[in-house]
């Protein structure tokens, strides 16, 4: 599981972290794009759609900025 992890941050990191930091303030944006990956890690098991991970990514992220 934690190569798939890792796979994942390699895949999905830069696209996430430009899609957060304009919307947020730069020393907001690693706080949150960390936070999306905890919760992904967290609830991994018990994604239900799971091949299509990029949206279940990008809905954690407006979540996240939304609080």
């Amino acid at each position: 599981m934690e190569e798939n992890i890792i796979l994942l941050w390699d895949q999905y990191h830069q696209r996430l972290a430009a899609f957060i930091r304009s919307r947020v303030r730069d020393d907001e944006a690693d706080d949150i794009l960390q936070e999306v990956f905890i919760r992904v890690h967290r609830h991994l098991c018990c994604q239900p759609d799971w091949h299509k991970p990029e949206s279940w990514f990008f809905q954690i992220a407006r979540n996240l900025i939304i609080d």
